[in-house]
C-alpha cells in the first residue's frame, strides 16, 4: 500500500503552544512531513492535493504538533 498524498485530521481540538487558548472544531492538512494548512481551510486545500488524502476523525480528541 502506497503511503499517502496527504492526511487531513477533522475536528479536533489543536493545541499549538502559541494560540491564547485551545482551538476546538478544528482541520488540519498534512503533506509531506510539513503541515500545509490549519483552520477552516483545511478541508478545502485537501481537495487540491494530487493523490489520495487520508482522513482522520479527531472529533473529541487533541490534536499537537510533535513535542520533541
Amino acid at each position: 500500500m502506497a503511503d499517502p498524498a496527504g492526511v487531513l485530521i477533522t475536528g479536533g481540538t489543536v493545541v499549538d503552544g502559541r494560540a491564547s487558548a485551545p482551538q476546538p472544531g478544528t482541520d488540519v492538512l498534512l503533506v509531506g512531513d510539513r503541515i500545509e494548512s490549519v483552520g477552516p481551510t483545511a478541508a478545502a486545500r485537501a481537495e487540491a492535493v494530487s493523490g489520495e488524502v487520508q482522513r482522520i476523525d479527531a472529533t473529541g480528541r487533541t490534536v499537537m504538533p510533535g513535542l520533541i
